[in-house]
């Protein structure tokens, strides 16, 4: 009991020995005998308490099966699955009689479920002035403060929900109308809050961003704001956007952060750029601004969709390549075991983002650059030496992104094969390219004649490793199958080049199969590479060296494991 470790731990009385909440009694047995231990002047004993609300006198017993029996006539369902089963079946019945579709929210279904001895359902509702308030909000009043249930479908919310006592023979009426009282008090506070802060021009709020603190050392959101509207021009040109989108992005860049100033979203903080997107409709701005305001934050959690929007997308981008470069040059990187301010999922989103919305022109590097560039000695109060303090940020942030595209990839192909993408084309400098490239060599990769070719070409990018020219000259072939491997060469270059820099990675790996794989076998079975005749030895090297480079546009064979 002593050794287990809460993040949080109290003491009570005058006990020494701190724990996540009082300990009122201990129950340790072997068999029929009791353990003799004590732990805060307690002793163990054989008795054990039921229901509290059911009955305070206790019971002892004598074997597991009397234990568990004891609790179930005690009103207790000791079987954490059988409570969730309850919850569920509550759940479903009263959507179903509502004619709602039922998606759980298992977080606040985990958090009931393992707050309560004996679920007993309960449905009350509210006044429907309530349903005037944000969709959003309604939902996070209930289940976060409350933890009830609300009756919600997609965008339909009745004003009803289903909650969840400890008690079974209390009266329903009054724990009903006690539940009302309390969800009543806390819609109130919202609708002050919200008509608040409609009040307030969104652009209003945005000045007030240096009064919010963004990180001790990085400074106020005003600054965090002017960096995230750099980068997201920055992207904007990568992207090749027009005029017109350029002016939306901006917007959209000067004001995603600007409902933090909200009495709101001080409130709920989880309802951020949410409530940006209805103080933005309510400011007169269109609705694809205020919409990519809310997207920005996407993806907000793992599997999370990405923003709809275009605008939506750059900025989220940007605001991520800030926090990022933000956190190293702080050295406020993750560890192996905490990352306490989100950098994982913040390198998560922009590759997700990258992948889904195929942005093949962004380079995260110059990203990065832009990014730790925009920061300055009022937010990084010890430079030793900025620009040698800014590249090894970057090459941090590089490994960073590596490791976690290296993850993604990895859920669905081998690690051998994700290294050899990675260490292929432009590597994670063209994150779209490494998952167009996956996609398709899936046709490639696992097949005899791919693994077969694979050995092969790890001979020619090992004996090649140090030898960097392609200049062959044809004169020097002493055998026809390196005239053959050469014509092919010649015949497939240019198209292949082509396919590639049009990112048609299907066809150029099938252009490589048809016309190299034989030819190489070919030349390996005929051909001593490593003669003494230093002028044929580097010719054939420069041809070899030639296959290699054509290949590592798409992929690196040599990192592929032998089967």
């Amino acid at each position: 009991i002593t050794s287990i470790k809460f993040k949080k731990s109290m003491r009570w009385g005058n006990n020494d020995i701190p724990f996540v909440r009082p300990i009122r009694w201990i129950v340790a047995m072997l068999g029929k005998n009791i353990i003799p231990l004590e732990i805060n002047g307690i002793k163990a004993g054989n008795r054990s308490y039921g229901n509290f609300n059911v009955d305070k006198s206790g019971f002892e017993f004598e074997s597991v099966d009397a234990f568990l029996k004891g609790l179930e006539e005690r009103f207790v369902v000791y079987d954490v699955e059988k409570r969730r089963e309850v919850v569920k079946s509550s759940l479903k019945s009263v959507f179903d009689r509502h004619n709602l579709k039922l998606i759980i929210n298992e977080p606040l279904l985990d958090e009931v479920i393992n707050i309560l001895e004996y679920p007993v359902p309960i449905e009350g509702g509210f006044d429907e002035v309530f349903l005037n308030l944000p969709i959003e909000l309604l939902e996070i009043v209930q289940v976060r403060h409350q933890r009830y249930f609300p009756l919600l479908s997609g965008r339909t919310i009745l004003p009803k929900f289903l909650a969840f006592a400890n008690n079974p023979i209390g009266d329903k009426e009054i724990i009903r109308k006690g539940m009302e009282k309390v969800l009543r008090a806390r819609l109130n506070d919202a609708v002050f809050f919200f008509n608040e802060d409609k009040k307030r021009d969104i652009r209003d709020m945005a000045k007030s961003l240096n009064m919010v603190l963004y990180q001790k050392v990085l400074g106020n959101y005003d600054r965090k704001r002017d960096r995230i509207v750099d980068i997201s021009m920055l992207i904007s040109e990568m992207l090749g956007l027009d005029d017109a989108a350029k002016d939306k992005v901006r917007v959209v860049a000067e004001l995603c952060k600007a409902d933090l100033v909200s009495l709101s979203v001080g409130e709920f903080p989880e309802l951020q750029g949410i409530m940006g997107k209805y103080f933005a409709i309510n400011s007169g701005l269109d609705q694809e601004i205020a919409n990519a305001i809310e997207e920005h934050y996407r993806p907000r959690f793992s599997k999370d969709i990405v923003p709809d929007s275009l605008i939506g997308a750059v900025v989220a981008i940007a605001d991520r390549i800030d926090h990022l470069c933000g956190l190293f040059l702080v050295n406020q990187q993750p560890t192996v075991s905490s990352d306490p301010f989100g950098a994982r999922r913040a390198a998560f989103g922009v590759v997700d983002i990258i992948r889904e919305k195929r942005f093949s022109t962004i380079s995260v590097g110059e990203l990065i650059e832009k990014g730790l560039s925009l920061y300055d000695e009022s937010e990084i109060r010890k430079w030793d030496n900025k620009i040698a303090l800014n590249k090894k940020a970057r090459d941090e942030i590089m490994d960073f992104f590596r490791m976690r595209i290296k993850m993604s990839l990895s859920e669905n192909i081998k690690p051998d094969v994700a290294e050899a993408i990675l260490n292929a084309g432009d590597g994670i400098e063209d994150i779209s390219s490494i998952f167009e490239r996956v996609d398709a060599l899936r046709e490639f990769i696992g097949g005899e004649d791919f693994e077969k070719f694979a050995v092969v070409y790890k001979r020619a990018s090992n004996i090649t490793k140090d030898f960097d020219s392609t200049a062959v000259d044809e004169g020097m072939f002493e055998y026809e199958e390196e005239r053959a491997l050469y014509s092919s060469i010649k015949k497939i270059k240019d198209k292949y080049l082509a396919l590639v820099d049009k990112r048609e990675y299907l066809e150029a790996m099938r252009l490589l199969r048809e016309n190299l794989y034989e030819p190489v076998f070919k030349f390996f079975d005929k051909v001593f590479v490593m003669v003494d005749d230093e002028r044929i030895k580097n010719n054939r090297l420069a041809l070899l060296k030639s296959v290699v480079t054509l290949f590592r546009e798409i992929i690196d064979l040599s990192y592929i494991s032998s089967m």
